[in-house]
């Protein structure tokens, strides 16, 4: 789903994935839209993802990479900010 901060989310992480820094395919929310249906769509809750990292966060359990997920957003976010 493409909306106003789809492209603000894939060009803040340079297009990659948070997790392995693969090419991203997806943007992806950290808290579920049916967990916060008013702030699902916030730049902070939306990271982006490589296919295969995407497919591991939904076939285990989404909410368990929560944590792991924030943190490498915010790493990423500081490597490409020193770039």
């Amino acid at each position: 789903m493409r909306d106003s901060n789809y492209e603000k989310v894939w060009t803040a992480l340079g297009g990659l994935c948070v997790l392995c820094y693969a090419p991203a395919a997806h943007v992806h929310e950290i808290r579920p839209r049916s967990a916060d249906p008013t702030g699902w769509m916030e730049l902070e809750n939306r990271v982006t993802l490589c296919a295969s990292c995407h497919e591991k966060v939904h076939s285990e359990n989404p909410k368990k990479y929560e944590a792991t997920i924030t943190a490498a957003r915010t790493t990423l976010l500081s490597m490409l900010q020193g770039v």
